[in-house]
């Protein structure tokens, strides 16, 4: 539509304003402009409007000419600013930062600002604040606003809050990709070192150009984090040993561990080569050179005390220790006959070292069976292979496990036997399967596998849940794998007869079970641990911890 009669009249209106009124029963061009905006009267009520005041300005009889001038003109200012345009030089660009369903949330202000500013200042009761409005108005979380209040949230001196913000923000997924790469500093701190592991944890390889543009400027935590994060494809070989014969200290020592999530010869021939102490490096890795790293050093440093009558010393135990501690997830051949070889060892090797207290030298990721994690080396090795099934519950890992437990002969590996089953058999027949053990097997070995099955009220499945630390992060990895079936409920009654037999970890591993939704469950659970707190004196146990969880 031309709208350049409604622009001339608005321009000879706004002359004879400043003219003044006493002039305009002489202009012409005024009177011209009305005319020229005529056709226009009937095309809307506002036009019409328009036309109606305008004409009455330039009417001789009209008596109260400034009230209609300025009535006329306001009208016009309005109806320009709604049919305005504007335009600018350039190609469009799809606008790929925003992606949520709603970027801008319909939230109140005093919520809204003041979760803004909770995230994005400092000062007492931000933490609860930010969380009730979480709770109450989880909506508003979706605005863009409040994402990049997030962002700089992962700066936040009490940690709790940047923690809870990392996680709120992992949750949108590629989404809030762009927008933490946007105006990322490389040589920042602890918001930057949180940008960059979101980003990997989110998009693991596809940015991995992103990961090179800034490592030239990075500083400090951030470059060790955008090394690491080279890990994810192994098109970075070369960099990364590059990096690792350039640099020093942390920096070169990270390019190694990113190296050791490789799975190709030139990498490997590096590590095996160039690096110090390369055992530790096979740590979280399950291919076949890094598995036969360790399974020759396991078997190399046991040799002098196996087959030439040489006494166990301290520095032997700690090697021992540092091999058998990267064991867990690893399979295959090689990793297979390390545990063969432990089995037949037997106790030989459960003697008393020098320097050290008693025969209890290996340390491991035990739960439930005593006070210490050290433990004899004819004990240790069943955990760590339980370990390593919970881990990779691969199938050959999974058969030695039965193997070695040879019908009960082993009794300490009936541990990695129950795991292996708990994937591999239905509810029933597991159930069955259990019953039927020897009545030789310690309960001890039964509870210490079924610690570590918990339900998982999410899932509504029953899930092996187990961590193992990863020193390049210095952090510990959740692993957690759904069971072939869900426990049978009997299985219940059966914990309940164990802890009535007053075998306490019994109910810790009736706590991992409790099904919220499960109300019937929940009242027979919660009268269980009512009756053994009131049998209790030390009120400190974790009894009512455990009727909460009941409801």
């Amino acid at each position: 539509m031309d709208l350049t009669a409604l622009y001339n009249l608005r321009e000879r209106l706004k002359t004879s304003a400043i003219a003044g009124t006493g002039l305009i029963d002489d202009d012409f061009r005024l009177k011209k402009a009305v005319e020229s905006f005529e056709p226009l009267e009937s095309m809307s009520p506002v036009f019409s409007k328009i036309y109606q005041l305008s004409k009455a300005v330039i009417d001789k009889n009209c008596s109260n000419k400034p009230e209609m001038l300025l009535d006329a003109l306001s009208l016009l200012d309005a109806v320009i600013c709604v049919q305005s345009s504007a335009k600018s030089e350039g190609t469009l660009k799809d606008f790929s930062v925003i992606n949520w369903t709603n970027a801008v949330s319909n939230a109140p202000y005093s919520i809204a600002a003041g979760v803004i500013e909770a995230l994005t200042s400092s000062g007492t009761g931000h933490f609860s604040f930010v969380v009730d409005a979480h709770n109450s108005y989880p909506e508003i979380f979706n605005d863009y606003r409040i994402k990049f209040a997030l962002i700089k949230a992962l700066g936040a001196s009490y940690s709790e809050l940047a923690d809870l913000a990392e996680k709120w923000l992992k949750e949108d997924g590629d989404n809030i990709v762009p927008i933490l790469k946007k105006d990322f500093d490389p040589k920042g701190k602890k918001e930057m070192l949180k940008r960059i592991n979101l980003i990997e944890d989110i998009s693991g390889e596809n940015e991995n150009d992103f990961y090179l543009s800034q490592l030239e400027e990075a500083e400090r935590d951030v470059k060790l984090a955008l090394i690491y994060a080279l890990r994810h494809t192994e098109q970075n070989t070369y960099k990364l040993i590059d990096i690792s014969k350039t640099e020093k200290g942390k920096a070169k020592e990270m390019a190694l561990w990113a190296m050791s999530n490789f799975n190709n010869k030139e990498a490997w021939e590096y590590l095996s080569k160039y690096a110090k102490n390369s055992i530790k490096y096979t740590a979280m890795s399950n291919n076949d050179m890094s598995n036969k790293i360790a399974a020759d050093a396991f078997k190399n440093v046991l040799k002098p005390f196996l087959y030439e009558n040489k006494v166990l010393n301290k520095e032997a135990v700690d090697n021992i220790n540092e091999i058998v501690s990267v064991f867990p997830g690893k399979s295959g051949v090689e990793i297979c006959g390390c545990y063969r070889l432990s089995a037949y060892i037997g106790d030989k090797l459960d003697v008393n070292v020098e320097g050290l207290n008693g025969n209890a030298w290996i340390n491991t990721p035990i739960q439930l069976m005593g006070k210490t994690n050290l433990v004899k080396f004819s004990k240790a090795m069943p955990v760590i292979l339980m370990q390593s099934i919970m881990v990779n519950p691969s199938s050959d890992i999974m058969q030695l496990a039965i193997e070695l437990y040879d019908n009960g002969k082993r009794p300490e590996y009936v541990q990695a036997v129950i795991i292996s089953q708990l994937f591999n058999k239905n509810s029933y027949d597991f159930y069955n399967w259990i019953k039927s053990l020897n009545k030789n097997i310690k309960i001890e070995y039964i509870l210490n596998a079924l610690s570590y099955l918990y339900w998982n009220d999410n899932k509504c499945s029953f899930v092996i849940k187990t961590s193992q630390l990863s020193r390049a992060e210095n952090k510990e990895i959740i692993f957690e794998h759904n069971i072939l079936e869900n426990l049978d409920e009997h299985f219940y009654d059966l914990l309940i007869a164990y802890g009535n037999l007053g075998k306490s970890t019994a109910d810790f591993v009736l706590n991992n079970w409790i099904q919220p939704k499960n109300k019937e469950l929940c009242q027979k659970l919660g009268e269980y641990f009512y009756k053994k707190a009131l049998s209790k004196n030390d009120y400190n146990l974790p009894y009512l911890d455990y009727m909460k969880s009941c409801k």
